[in-house]
């Protein structure tokens, strides 16, 4: 199990008994939890989850290490001021979900379950994500298949047949009723001037 090698790993190098406060199985309740209450302690343990997680206190990420070296510390950490700041998470999902799309485009396969194991989490949690950052499953695959006929439309005009195939659709009366459907969103809500 990948949660007990991590665990025991975070254990053996932090100098105070560390457990997290909550842990998530995708594996269903076994009857006894002896075994789980000797690894885990008292945390709450949820079987049957979307993915395997622990969740640990903020404090624990203040930890300090035993194997910590305060002279290579010294060394990368004006490296890493120096680094500019991520984007924020929610931004994240969009920008990473649609390179992925494009991935699966490309490979001839693309379904929200396919894309989901590519980030290795659940298509409920991937959907969720996606709505922490205002969007969904549905509008960031059309945005990216519209994104994909345009750039194919600009050497010239494309068959329905093409179209579909390029999109992901099985066939031509698929990929035009898309084809509607992001003409009724452009018009009912049209995007967002550039920052």
């Amino acid at each position: 199990m990948g949660l007990i090698a991590v665990l025991t790993r975070a254990r053996r190098v932090v100098a105070a008994p560390l457990s997290p406060v909550r842990v998530s199985l995708r594996r269903s309740a076994p009857r006894r939890l002896d075994t789980y209450r000797e690894v885990f302690g008292d945390a709450p343990i949820e079987f049957g989850a979307d993915l395997d997680a622990m969740t640990f206190l903020p404090s624990d990420l203040d930890r300090p290490l035993i194997t910590a070296d305060p002279v290579l510390a010294a060394v990368l950490r004006p490296l890493a001021d120096a680094l500019p700041p991520p984007p924020p998470l929610e931004a994240a999902w969009p920008e990473r979900v649609a390179v992925a799309i494009a991935e699966a485009l490309d490979d001839g396969e693309v379904s929200l379950d396919r894309v989901a194991r590519r980030f290795a989490t659940s298509p409920r949690t991937l959907q969720r994500r996606l709505a922490e950052a205002g969007t969904t499953w549905r509008r960031e695959l059309d945005r990216a298949r519209s994104a994909r006929l345009m750039a194919a439309a600009t050497g010239g005009p494309v068959s329905r047949s093409r179209q579909a195939q390029l999109l992901g659709y099985a066939d031509a009366a698929s990929m035009r009723r898309a084809a509607f459907r992001w003409a009724v969103v452009a018009h009912t809500h049209p995007p967002a001037p550039p920052h």
